[in-house]
């Protein structure tokens, strides 16, 4: 039998279970107890030398990662998770298994709202390259009483991606992109008299309508009104943004969904 490395995380936080039985893929195992707590193991065969081992760790702490990314971005709330057993190739020595605890030191996030479901055939994934738009994607569910900031974060991710992906979306989808842009100025400032924001605010929130030295604007008002008012775009940003997103990643890999 050839050494592998083998990897024992411990995953906190659910509130429910994902699966409707234990998970099995491509050398990796996913289970959750009665506790809510889930339990995975990753494990790399054929290592024969020290540099396969390093390679070995470097592959078994990305395909982590990925699972790990896939799940947040598809619930996009907070686990924590953490590396409790490690076991190294026979040849190891104490300094190659220190190496190793140390590069694993992760902390990384994942939370499921869902009822269990059919364990999927291939193990979820994202690439690693969307680790940035996810961690912005669970920052932004963390704000579910302040929905102007959803909206503005959102923003932060169609703003990056727009211009590469604009020309392969219909009229109707730019045209929403624009309203949330005029919603996303509003939201940022103390006032606005751009009169492309009041034409848009105006009709449907009144009261957010000012004057500043003369000059007619709007300004939002952190109250259940205003805030009932963007939660009507934030629908509309949370879909682009999540859009943008997919078709992102799909450019750097595979994405497998939970």
């Amino acid at each position: 039998m050839e050494d592998e490395l083998r990897l024992v995380v411990e995953i906190r936080g659910f509130d429910r279970v994902l699966y409707k039985e234990p998970a099995q893929w491509d050398k990796c195992k996913f289970s959750m107890n009665e506790n809510l707590t889930a339990h995975l193991e990753i494990w790399e065969c054929n290592i024969d030398s020290p540099e396969k081992l390093h390679s070995a760790v470097v592959q078994a702490k990305e395909k982590l990662r990925r699972l790990i990314l896939s799940i947040e971005w598809a619930y996009g709330h907070e686990l924590v998770s953490r590396v409790t057993n490690v076991y190294p190739p026979s040849f190891a020595n104490e300094e190659d298994i220190l190496n190793i605890s140390e590069s694993l030191d992760l902390i990384d996030r994942i939370i499921t709202q869902v009822e269990p479901r059919e364990v999927p055939i291939v193990m979820p994934e994202v690439p690693l390259e969307a680790g940035r738009w996810v961690g912005i994607w669970v920052e932004t569910n963390k704000l579910s009483d302040y929905v102007e900031e959803q909206l503005r974060r959102q923003y932060l991710i169609i703003e990056e991606l727009w211009d590469e992906f604009q020309s392969t979306l219909d009229a109707s989808i730019r045209a929403d992109k624009k309203r949330v842009k005029l919603i996303r100025d509003f939201v940022s400032h103390a006032s606005c008299d751009n009169p492309n924001v009041i034409a848009l605010v105006e009709p449907d929130l009144p009261s957010a309508v000012i004057t500043v030295n003369g000059t007619k604007s709007v300004a939002f008002q952190r109250n259940v009104e205003h805030r009932n008012y963007i939660s009507r775009f934030e629908v509309i940003s949370r879909k682009l943004a999540s859009s943008l997103v997919n078709m992102k990643m799909l450019q750097y890999g595979n994405v497998y969904g939970v």
